[in-house]
């Protein structure tokens, strides 16, 4: 049995679609509503930070991926990729290549190399600082 609330949410997602069609269609992106499939969230261009010479997704499907560094299939959903593009302003000629945990490992090995980085930059500046008669006694 479906909710008050699901079905309101349901309406909602449907007058979402239709208003990001209308506006794909003002804009001159798509001639009719037909182009948009079915099961694909329509894309808010004016949300996406299109960069250089790409054109910008006018709708999200699932894509199905491998992880590059594990090798595990993944689906990167639809709604991951509106996030994604519209939200966080993701460049649109980018896409998923890693799973939650590779990405999430990825992401602190990252940080934990800049900090490397950012600590040796300091060390490096603080023996330029110093004098030769100070070089020399160390």
């Amino acid at each position: 049995m479906t909710t008050r609330k699901e079905k309101k949410h349901t309406r909602d997602l449907h007058q979402q679609r239709e208003s990001r069609i209308a506006r794909l269609v003002e804009a001159g992106r798509i001639k009719s509503a037909a182009e948009i499939p079915e099961d694909a969230l329509p894309a808010a261009l004016e949300l996406q930070t299109p960069q250089g010479t790409w054109s910008p997704p006018l709708f999200y499907r699932d894509i199905s991926f491998h992880c590059k560094d594990c090798g595990k299939h993944e689906v990167w959903s639809a709604t991951q990729q509106r996030w994604y593009y519209e939200i966080a302003k993701g460049p649109v000629q980018a896409t998923a290549k890693r799973c939650g945990a590779c990405r999430k490992k990825h992401k602190e090995e990252t940080l934990r190399q800049r900090e490397l980085l950012r600590l040796h930059r300091e060390k490096k500046a603080a023996g330029k600082t110093m004098g030769t008669k100070e070089k020399m006694r160390k």
